[in-house]
């Protein structure tokens, strides 16, 4: 079974699609997801790396939760945001940060 979780677009609108999906699957389903593919094109260091701790806050305690994009990666996407992107996943998805609440010795921001 599938769900799409991609985010709207129009923020009026907006609903923390990963979380409600937590709520409702109680840990019993692997989430996969959920950043916001469009930001890759443009995005500032600050908002990536808020947006991948949003995703591993809401999910990776309650599920075998997997860090990824909303879709795939944009043919135009700025290297130095993919890049941000990875550079806080392995900063904000440890193992020891996740379960045992250490944060980052030096937050990347």
């Amino acid at each position: 079974m599938s769900f799409d979780l991609d985010q709207q677009a129009d923020p009026a609108l907006h609903v923390d699609q990963l979380k409600r999906f937590m709520e409702v699957s109680q840990g019993r389903a692997v989430a996969i997801g959920n950043v916001d593919a469009t930001k890759f094109e443009r995005s500032s260091k600050e908002a990536m790396v808020a947006d991948v701790r949003r995703c591993i806050d809401t999910a990776a305690r309650q599920s075998a939760f997997i860090l990824s994009t909303s879709c795939e990666i944009p043919p135009r996407s700025e290297p130095e945001i993919v890049q941000w992107f990875m550079d806080a996943a392995r900063e904000y998805g440890r193992y020891e940060r996740i379960f045992d609440g250490a944060e980052p010795a030096t937050p990347r921001v």
